[in-house]
């Protein structure tokens, strides 16, 4: 389950995100639905641990995000961070970096 918890983030005095809770059940699908600039993707890459967030709490499983990210979060952008003169390994080692060999291995991506 993932559970957010009280989730403020602010964008230089912009209150981005102000005191956000919510649950999101395993077998269940769970929508963020709002007009633009409401704080969806905020919130997004909040648990996908790509940006830090001021206040708050995000568990998934029973582990803060920041612990499970690798093995428990997948999270496919808005827009594209690829070019398309990449191959498909430059693409992979540029989205994943910083994962441990043992968590992901390229030849059960594709």
């Amino acid at each position: 389950m993932l559970t957010v918890q009280n989730l403020s983030k602010k964008f230089g005095k912009k209150q981005v995100l102000d005191d956000i809770s919510f649950n999101a059940k395993k077998g269940e699908v769970t929508a963020l639905i709002g007009v633009n600039g409401i704080g969806k993707t905020t919130i997004m890459n909040s648990i996908a641990g790509l940006l830090p967030y001021d206040k708050g709490q995000i568990v998934i499983d029973d582990m803060p995000v920041r612990k499970v990210f690798a093995e428990k979060v997948s999270y496919i952008t808005d827009s594209s961070i690829i070019s398309p003169n990449q191959t498909v390994d430059e693409a992979i080692d540029l989205c994943v970096p910083s994962i441990q060999i043992g968590i992901v291995r390229k030849k059960n991506i594709y």
